[in-house]
């Protein structure tokens, strides 16, 4: 929350990756959709785009372990940011 503000109050237009934890490490990784959907609000709040990974179906390969990103993980967030640097 206070890193939000503190972004929001230098005008800072940022987007917010909310990566999924990977269910073959973690077996109750969908502990982090209520976590998710609080910093959707944080951000909707202080005028940040953000993107939910978390949501749907976990696909092999978003991640490479259980906190790294994967090849697929990044191809999924280069295409966002793409999409979120097209629309500034």
């Amino acid at each position: 929350t206070a890193m939000l503000e503190f972004l929001h109050s230098k005008n800072v237009q940022a987007l917010v990756v909310m990566q999924p934890l990977n269910p073959f490490v973690y077996k109750d990784a969908a502990r982090v959709i209520p976590i998710a959907q609080q910093l959707a609000t944080l951000c909707q709040l202080n005028g940040m785009e953000y993107y939910n990974m978390t949501g749907g179906e976990y696909k092999p390969g978003t991640m490479r372990d259980g906190m790294q990103l994967g090849e697929l993980g990044w191809v999924n967030v280069d295409k966002r940011i793409i999409k979120y640097m097209i629309s500034k």
